[in-house]
């Protein structure tokens, strides 16, 4: 395709152009998963799980400033969603508030953190001096269980529905504010293999999203695709990187939104 015809398709389109699905019949597009700002008790270095703690003074500024980047960047979401805890809530009132977002929030106790049982409330040193070597298997990628709390298959299937039925809305944009555990679930779910990656406030996935492959019923599944990690609070800007880069401390290179797609990885399946 020409530049001067490409300059001449809907916005949408363009950016999601040379990706698996194209964005215009407004069944698919592209979901910006988010984690929320900063919360007292990440000030405080405690494990939330479904504690309902609110945003830190500090978080708040991150979800203003984080709105701004993506009005900068002139992305106007169709849909802004979120889980029901007060944390990312009030992140995705910010951020929608910095975007000219005026619709309802789409909230969805689905999005929520992991029930992190036994560990609430606890620092990492605290988790470790009782569950040795627990936290080093998690980050290691593995889904160990937690004392009192949600299993992990559960969860990480709650979390990639609850992303799914967000995309089935079929906006063109959506920009979705959760968990650090929800990014890792969808992460693992997507076959992406970043053992040891932490998901600082802010920072998350651009997705996209479109209907799955398959058997011709009215309802479609809803197929989700890595396009590139994005972190809206980096100093250098919202920072993306390729979607098979892992190495710790490797260059990133500043982008505004992914044009293609960066990663083939996929998972389908009903929303």
């Amino acid at each position: 395709m020409s530049q001067a015809r490409e300059r001449t398709l809907p916005r949408q389109r363009r950016l999601c152009r040379g990706a698996a699905f194209f964005c215009e019949d407004g069944r698919m597009g592209r979901l910006l998963l988010l984690r929320h700002g900063q919360s007292t008790w990440n000030a405080s270095g405690r494990w939330q799980g479904w504690t309902d703690t609110p945003l830190s003074e500090a978080g708040e500024a991150q979800a203003v400033r984080a709105g701004r980047v993506l009005a900068g960047m002139g992305e106007v979401p169709d849909l802004v969603a979120c889980s029901d805890l007060a944390r990312a809530r009030r992140t995705a009132e910010l951020v929608a508030g910095q975007l000219g977002y005026g619709a309802e929030l789409m909230v969805d106790a689905g999005l929520r953190e992991q029930d992190l049982g036994e560990w609430t409330g606890l620092t990492r040193d605290e988790i470790e001096a009782r569950w040795p070597g627990e936290l080093a298997a998690r980050s290691a990628g593995a889904l160990v269980p937690v004392p009192g709390g949600e299993a992990g298959g559960a969860f990480l299937a709650r979390a990639v529905g609850a992303v799914r039925r967000v995309a089935a809305r079929g906006a063109g944009l959506a920009v979705v504010v959760a968990h650090g555990g929800v990014l890792v679930s969808v992460e693992r779910a997507l076959g992406l293999t970043m053992p040891h990656r932490r998901y600082t406030n802010l920072s998350g996935w651009w997705l996209e999203a479109g209907p799955a492959p398959g058997d011709g019923e009215a309802e479609a599944g809803v197929a989700l695709r890595a396009l590139l990690p994005v972190d809206l609070l980096a100093s250098e800007g919202p920072v993306v990187r390729a979607a098979g880069t892992q190495a710790a401390g490797a260059q990133a290179p500043v982008a505004r939104s992914p044009g293609t797609r960066g990663a083939s990885q996929g998972v389908t399946g009903r929303a």
